[in-house]
């Protein structure tokens, strides 16, 4: 027993080592990105969303820099009315004093996401008032629109697609989806929040049947075996098993098989 003990504690320190390092870099992304907001260096913030995108940036576990930015400018759907209230105004601001600004335009679209999430809740559908249903369809509207306004040569960004993804998703519009999806593996074929995005709305809960979300990690390897392949399919299930309950019947039957 004292040696099982010590074995663990040696694999917990060693795991503890080598992830830690990354979320510190990403709360310091996230932290700066707020930060700027708050402050409304919008040119900085521009700046800064460029960079992370021409450079393709991606921390050492193969998360892009760029998710975590954009993650970063997010406000939960939890958040006060009052919190809503500031900070769609703060967006509001940055569009008004860039309105030519991509990432400002990102943003916006991204915060009437999670509002429309503020409006119907985590609750199950059937829970759901016809109330939340409407201002949750008239929000997921509003960011849909926000990302179509953005001219083409802006959506030449994965961010774009990854929202507009997030949005039909959410408007259960999957032949828009897959139509999106398409081009946006054919724009940045790594971006693997595609494929990640993917698996999650392939899960039984959503429009999915059993071992569906399986097929798309199996097929994100495949299709990046040259560069990343396993470690691809990695990231894709770290995912879901983060994103539900590790004992979810979604997901537990010969989940590490």
């Amino acid at each position: 027993d004292g040696l099982y003990s010590n074995i663990l504690d040696a694999l917990d320190t060693i795991a503890s080592h080598e992830r830690v390092p990354d979320h510190r870099e990403w709360e310091t992304l996230q932290r700066k990105a707020r930060r700027l907001l708050r402050m409304e260096k919008f040119d900085e913030l521009d700046l800064m969303a460029s960079d992370l995108c021409t450079k393709k940036s991606r921390f050492q576990d193969g998360e892009w820099q760029s998710v975590r930015f954009y993650d970063g400018l997010a406000l939960s759907y939890k958040s006060s009315s009052e919190d809503w209230t500031k900070r769609l105004e703060l967006v509001e601001q940055w569009v008004k004093a860039k309105p030519d600004s991509v990432p400002a335009r990102l943003v916006m679209a991204r915060t009437y996401w999670e509002y429309a999430w503020n409006a119907r809740g985590g609750s199950y559908a059937r829970d759901v008032t016809s109330s939340a249903w409407k201002f949750f369809s008239a929000r997921l509207t509003k960011a849909q629109d926000v990302l179509g306004d953005i001219p083409v040569k802006g959506r030449e960004n994965p961010e774009w697609y990854r929202l507009m993804l997030m949005v039909l998703a959410d408007s259960q519009d999957t032949k828009a989806y897959h139509k999106y999806l398409r081009r946006a593996v054919a724009l940045e074929t790594d971006y693997d929040w595609f494929d990640k995005l993917t698996a999650w709305y392939s899960l039984p809960r959503w429009y999915g049947n059993a071992g569906d979300w399986q097929k798309v990690a199996e097929a994100a390897a495949a299709r990046t075996t040259t560069e990343d392949g396993d470690s691809f399919y990695t990231r894709v299930v770290w995912h879901i098993w983060a994103s539900v309950d590790g004992n979810n019947s979604d997901i537990k039957d010969d989940f590490f098989g």
